[in-house]
């Protein structure tokens, strides 16, 4: 875990073993883009680290600078399209991981705290945590930006949602976050 407070933890992960992509920790400040998934209010303003593809020895590519200023300065917007992608790939999992579920767990043991059903919405504001940021080298002329979260329905996949150009442009496993 990298600890955006940190310069020490920040250069630890730099040059570890993790740092597979030769990323480069940015810090930015935001209101949205941590902890919880929340319900698309802003929380208190908070130092976040992204992980820029490739930009360990140079820094972040004018192009991935771009994305990240549009990051924050659109995380309102952003923060709500990502939340709702969310949603709609959950409701569309979720008889899959029920039937599963139903499968593997016996005595009737109450599931609903890691794979509630949505009724009114906010169910996973609470349980779903955002993991990492990765801002992803360019490519043609564009750089997306990749949101890993804990989903506690699927603690070995988790989950993952893309943006490009300021909408979401995937959302499933967390490898749809990642930048390779």
């Amino acid at each position: 875990m990298i600890d955006p407070d940190n310069p020490d933890s920040i250069e630890r992960w730099e040059n570890s073993s993790y740092n597979l992509d030769a990323a480069k920790v940015v810090v930015i400040k935001s209101k949205y883009f941590h902890g919880a998934l929340g319900n698309g209010d802003p929380g208190p303003e908070k130092l976040v680290a992204l992980l820029v593809s490739g930009a360990q020895q140079t820094g972040p590519s004018p192009a991935q600078q771009a994305a990240i200023d549009a990051f924050v300065a659109n995380g309102a917007e952003i923060k709500r399209l990502v939340r709702k992608a969310i949603y709609d790939y959950y409701e569309t999992v979720y008889p899959v991981y029920q039937e599963g579920i139903a499968m593997h767990v016996s005595g009737g043991d109450d599931v609903s705290e890691f794979l509630p059903p949505i009724k009114t919405g906010n169910e996973l504001d609470a349980i779903v945590e955002i993991a990492t940021i990765y801002v992803h080298p360019e490519k043609k002329g564009t750089v997306s930006i990749g949101i890993e979260f804990y989903a506690p329905w699927d603690v070995e996949h988790d989950l993952g949602v893309r943006i490009t150009d300021g909408a979401v442009t995937d959302a499933g496993m967390a490898d749809v976050a990642y930048p390779y």
